[in-house]
């Protein structure tokens, strides 16, 4: 079988599919390949994506991304083991299609308000696992309280410190992610904003460019579970079509 073969997909949605937890899978299947042969690989899922999103319409393009990103959450909620074939698979397929909206003039707001405890294993994915998958994936990760984690940093406090000195730090850390999420604005890049904790603060900053021109805005308040539902706003002027 030629690797052309091993990564042809007949669907666009195919690659990161949630219900085959295709993430994982494509992960494991580059694992497979030998470090020589990787790149290969990559600039055959790279092909593959720009393929099937180069003939799709804007509205198709769109809807496309939106099933993306709520599986891409899904997925990243319950992948267990993090390591250089998943991300490299991430940027190959999302960052490529995120790459292709991009150019088409259209900026991704993926914007979350999902409770995660103040523990050790409540916060252990927003403050240690999503920062690295959505960067992979070729969105800028902001959460308040990621960003207040920072800031225990810069007081010379360690990981250890991070869930006892929450609550002392992430008012702060709603600042720095507002500021974060304005610059996102202005430079138009894809952003994901998680606020563990409700609060209003830097939210309604992450609400202010629904609906606008140019702005895929998607909205999640439900558990990132199956059957459980998100809210899409088109860009002005678009509709999108039901289905990827």
């Amino acid at each position: 079988m030629k690797a052309s073969d091993v990564w042809f997909r007949e669907h666009l949605y195919d690659y990161w599919d949630r219900q085959t937890g295709a993430v994982e899978a494509n992960a494991k299947l580059l694992a497979s390949f030998p470090e020589p042969r990787r790149q290969e690989q990559l600039d055959l899922i790279q092909a593959g994506v720009r393929e099937h999103a180069g003939v799709l319409s804007d509205e198709r393009l769109l809807q496309n991304v939106f099933v993306l990103i709520e599986d891409l959450y899904k997925q990243f909620n319950t992948i267990m083991r993090l390591g250089d074939p998943l991300f490299q698979f991430l940027t190959a397929s999302s960052g490529t299609l995120l790459e292709t909206l991009k150019l088409r003039g259209f900026a991704l707001q993926y914007v979350v308000d999902n409770t995660f405890p103040y523990t050790e294993i409540g916060l252990g994915r927003p403050l240690h696992a999503f920062p690295a998958l959505f960067e992979a994936a070729g969105l800028l990760f902001i959460c308040p309280q990621q960003c207040a984690t920072l800031l225990m940093k810069a007081d010379g406090l360690g990981e250890k410190d991070f869930v006892r000195e929450m609550p002392r730090y992430v008012d702060e850390g709603r600042l720095v992610a507002g500021k974060l999420i304005a610059r996102a604005h202005e430079d138009r890049r894809h952003f994901a904003f998680l606020e563990a904790d409700a609060n209003t603060t830097a939210m309604d900053l992450a609400l202010v460019q629904r609906g606008l021109p140019g702005i895929l805005w998607v909205y999640r308040n439900e558990p990132p579970v199956a059957g459980s539902r998100a809210v899409v706003v088109p860009p002005e002027g678009v509709t999108l079509q039901s289905g990827p």
